[in-house]
């Protein structure tokens, strides 16, 4: 065959396979939740959304050198694409974005934690796709043309370089038309487009800084610095306004404790169903997720390669308080093992630490339970004080409420006991009835637990601060199914143990902790009104006695 013949050849087989794969693309990319919202002007990008398949379908081909299997390929990583969107967007109100790539591979080393999301039907579609996949690279012989400069490759180029135009000529108008509301930005851009646009802003460092920052001008507190627990809970919320029916004494200790606080209410948290380090970040930093552009989503990703940030260990660390961090789980998830070492923990005791701590189905779930965490905070923390008089700072990441909470079990009659007696007249029955309580079990394993640390505290004669808080809500489908979803906000207190609440003045010139204003605690949000995960931190620091010249924390963007 002569060079021209193979040309024409060329073109007249690749062309029509790869805008046959564009267009299947845009039709499979359209499917993606949320399809509509109200109020978002739909702008499909047609011309964006064929050079981005395209461009996709024409790379594989270069790598691989079959046509059919590349184009059919770029078609089914888009229907996978599409599958996980939708399974994320129904548990947790958000489609994919470009920086939820690591969970890619989370997911084949912690399958518990996702795959039961995607559902049977989902499950068998990402089966299918990759043995089609298979199959198709088995049928299809390589191109023998896929190199020559008079057979597939000026067609490569060609198909390249027109779609590569359009996407860069787009990239920079569709970047600053995005809200960095992945829903919206679906809604009005598509799929495909969002996607592309995120990683745009991905690429973006960002110029936040924290508020713990040196240049912020803390001032050291006279006297002897109180110690700090600060507990993040999984998954942790107060079902009772969701579901009237709840026995109110399983929230006993934790109403409490929020009527003895210096500071207690509900937090707006960056994250709803998930996506732990979104708050775990805010808290730790004191940035608000808006300051982190592209990297708001998934801000450990930069934090744990070259991006320094200063975090409240980092400050801690540097007015003479040992950090460690406690938490049943793995080290190495979400890059916490190198950020936290970034940032000053002189310790991280993860799931290694808790060997031979067996688990119990039928009380706490299939993770370490809280009340073998407790107990070890407080052993380490009393090992701690006994060795020196040099303030502790201890970050515990719990996760005993982790889900998904539809793989446990529990019976009608334990289940029954959580409710009052016309909860179940009010609709909540069957799956919804089990799941609510299997989580509230879980709650009230955690208010006992609460119990044993607080008259731990209330034990020692060291002034000690407790900050806890919810990371996000628990995904509770069934549950949210028949009483509406709940906005998203967390129960946090910041508490201070007796001796430090009672003491006229406070030891040694410390700040004596403000009285609460009243035991209702919807009432006592006013206390701190607008609480955001990235402002408790400073709050806590405040309280513990640390003054700051100036806030730089809520300013920066990316550059």
């Amino acid at each position: 065959m002569t060079g021209t013949a193979s040309l024409l050849t060329g073109f007249g087989t690749i062309l029509p396979a790869v805008l046959c794969s564009a267009l299947t693309g845009v039709f499979i990319q359209s499917l993606a939740l949320p399809r509509r919202m109200n109020g978002v002007k739909r702008h499909w990008h047609l011309p964006l959304q064929l050079a981005l398949l395209a461009f996709l379908a024409a790379f594989i081909f270069l790598i691989l050198g079959k046509i059919l299997f590349s184009c059919t390929g770029a078609a089914l990583l888009v229907l996978a694409l599409t599958v996980i969107s939708n399974a994320k967007y129904r548990s947790l109100r958000e489609p994919l974005v470009f920086s939820d790539y690591d969970y890619f591979t989370d997911a084949f080393r912690f399958p518990r934690l996702y795959f039961p999301f995607l559902g049977i039907s989902g499950a068998l579609g990402l089966v299918l796709a990759a043995g089609m996949a298979i199959l198709g690279w088995e049928l299809e012989d390589y191109s023998e043309n896929h190199w020559s400069l008079y057979g597939d490759l000026p067609v490569i180029a060609l198909i390249m370089a027109v779609s590569g135009a359009i996407i860069a000529l787009s990239g920079k108008k569709l970047r600053d038309s995005l809200l960095q509301d992945p829903g919206t930005d679906l809604a009005g851009h598509g799929f495909i487009p969002m996607l592309y646009g995120y990683c745009l802003l991905y690429l973006k460092t960002p110029a936040a800084v924290s508020p713990f920052a040196a240049e912020s001008g803390q001032v050291r507190s006279a006297g002897r610095l109180p110690d700090l627990i600060a507990v993040q809970s999984e998954s942790f919320f107060d079902p009772r306004k969701l579901c009237p029916g709840i026995r109110g004494d399983l929230f006993g200790t934790f109403d409490r404790i929020s009527s003895e606080a210096s500071a207690t209410g509900l937090m707006q948290v960056p994250s709803w169903g998930a996506n732990t380090i979104r708050t775990e970040f805010s808290f730790l930093t004191g940035i608000a997720p808006e300051l982190m552009g592209g990297h708001r989503f998934s801000p450990y990703q930069i934090s744990s390669r070259s991006w320094q940030v200063a975090s409240l260990t980092s400050f801690l660390k540097k007015q003479g308080y040992r950090t460690v961090c406690i938490h049943p789980f793995y080290a190495g998830f979400y890059h916490r093992n190198i950020i936290f070492k970034k940032w000053g923990f002189d310790e991280f005791q993860d799931i290694r630490s808790f060997a031979g701590i067996p688990a119990d189905p039928e009380k706490s779930g299939p993770y370490i339970p809280d009340a073998a965490l407790f107990e070890r905070v407080i052993a380490r923390y009393r090992e701690l004080i006994n060795e020196s008089r040099d303030p502790v700072f201890i970050f515990v990441i719990t996760m005993e409420n982790h889900g998904p909470l539809n793989l446990e079990h529990i019976t009608p009659e334990h289940a029954q006991r959580y409710f009052e007696e016309g909860a179940l007249r009010s609709g909540l029955s069957g799956k919804a009835m089990t799941e609510l309580a299997i989580y509230l079990r879980h709650l009230e394993n955690e208010n006992a637990v609460l119990e044993r640390l607080i008259g731990f505290l209330n034990s020692q004669d060291r002034e000690a601060v407790l900050t806890f808080y919810g990371d996000h809500v628990p995904i509770l489908t069934e549950t949210y199914g028949v009483f509406g979803d709940p906005p998203g906000l967390v129960p946090y207190f910041i508490w201070q143990n007796r001796k430090f609440r009672e003491t006229e003045g406070g030891k040694e010139g410390v700040k004596a902790a403000p009285e609460a204003p009243t035991e209702n605690p919807e009432q006592k949000a006013a206390d701190v009104p607008g609480m955001r995960a990235s402002e408790l931190a400073m709050r806590t620091a405040e309280i513990m006695g640390f003054e700051f010249r100036q806030s730089i924390g809520n300013s920066g963007d990316c550059q």
